[in-house]
């Protein structure tokens, strides 16, 4: 079931949200007819699915963007998955290219279609729908079609992890560790949220995390057991990695870019120091999020147990080293479901702002920010929810103080 929450909006932001809300749909519409009608040139990501499948089955290395090229005739982007997946990806290679691009995308789509009906069904009720779909949409450079335009798997990782918080939400402790340790093979940096059973309630659940890690590391090993020579490959391409935006907007490529931009040396001294300082940043924000989530969880009577897990995809969002514009897919229902929450108009004002800034339409008049402007609009979430979170327990904490007042004689 959705939450059955209403919204407190002003009048004037309850009457404009179907409108842009309906503006996204259009956008999304158009961009989509856009994508079939020139798809060659469009889903660049799976070309390194289906010609690294091809290079594997062939002996070659997939791990080598001139053998897939070879294969392909064309530029292809590089493979930078673990061996294993490229099992499965075996059944793409049964069909020509063209085929599969069509079939991609109507899975993709679909994939779409089932994630929706995930939010809908664990976080956001009907009620809200027009702030989803705005959000989806249009918010953070409109990150779910950037998803669908490059024909990354981001978007099938998504649906699973959701599903997987959905599962939590039911108690299933257990079987959340256990798909979280499958959908870690395909995308390391999930692995994550295997401590969220700590966090998630005031029982701490340690031995289903210590079920995820020795059920993900179990499963890992099997490309060591299988394909060493291209796991060693694997860790190799995947250590060359070094975007920046607008394609990897995470904290540690703003801070690469913040010390180019400051003329801090490259190499050396100008890499430890920006190995410290983004280590500095993974220990107060980590520090400030767990002491922020403690006290939430013990001093509400009825922790909301939605709103920690949106927190923590908040807190992930600005922790991990490679944040693509298409994975902030799983930022959509953090957003929408803390503006849901929030109760004071001010702070209601702020998160709205934070989202129409993220706007493709808005970052494309100002030129602002490099394209690390939904990094800063995660940011500002992640402000508004430890005032949130803390606004609470300081509601708990005073009215136990009235309450006690109120029975002393």
């Amino acid at each position: 079931m959705g939450i059955a929450i209403r919204t407190r909006e002003s009048r004037s932001l309850e009457c404009v949200l179907p409108i842009a809300a309906s503006l996204g749909a259009g956008f999304f519409v158009y961009a989509l007819l856009r994508l079939i009608l020139n798809i060659d040139v469009f889903q660049w990501d799976l070309s390194a699915y289906y010609y690294g499948a091809e290079a594997f089955h062939r002996g070659t290395n997939p791990y080598d963007r001139s053998v897939m090229e070879a294969l392909s005739g064309k530029s292809v982007q590089h493979f930078v998955y673990p061996p294993l997946l490229l099992y499965p990806l075996q059944l793409l290679r049964l069909f020509a290219y063209q085929s599969v691009s069509y079939g991609w995308l109507a899975m993709k789509l679909v994939a779409v279609l089932l994630l929706w009906q995930t939010w809908r069904k664990h976080f956001v009720n009907k009620e809200n729908e027009a702030l989803l779909l705005f959000v989806s949409t249009l918010g953070l450079n409109s990150t779910l079609f950037k998803d669908i335009h490059g024909g990354n798997i981001s978007v099938f990782e998504e649906l699973v992890l959701w599903g997987a918080f959905g599962v939590l939400l039911q108690g299933r402790v257990m079987l959340f560790a256990l798909i979280l340790a499958v959908l870690a093979q395909v995308k390391l940096l999930p692995i994550f949220f295997a401590f969220l059973p700590l966090v998630f309630e005031k029982c701490r659940h340690w031995s289903a995390v210590a079920l995820t890690l020795v059920a993900a590391i179990v499963i890992f090993s099997l490309n060591y057991l299988l394909q060493p020579e291209l796991t060693y490959e694997f860790f190799r391409r995947a250590s060359t990695l070094d975007q920046r935006a607008p394609y990897n907007i995470s904290a540690l490529a703003f801070i690469k870019d913040l010390a180019t931009w400051l003329a801090v040396p490259e190499g050396g001294s100008g890499k430890t120091m920006v190995n410290i300082v983004f280590l500095l940043w993974l220990v107060i924000l980590g520090c400030v999020s767990l002491w922020v989530t403690e006290g939430y969880r013990y001093r509400a009577p009825a922790p909301d147990s939605r709103l920690v897990i949106c927190f923590y995809c908040i807190v992930y969002g600005l922790m991990i080293p490679r944040l693509m514009n298409y994975s902030t897919i799983l930022l959509i229902v953090p957003i929408v479901y803390l503006i849901i929450k929030l109760q004071a108009k001010a702070l209601r004002t702020v998160a709205y702002s934070l989202v129409i800034l993220s706007c493709n339409l808005v970052t494309d008049i100002l030129s602002i920010g490099q394209g690390y402007v939904p990094l800063f609009t995660v940011l500002g979430f992640w402000f508004l929810y430890v005032v949130h979170m803390l606004s609470c327990s300081k509601r708990i904490d005073n009215a136990a103080i009235q309450q006690h007042g109120a029975q002393t004689p």
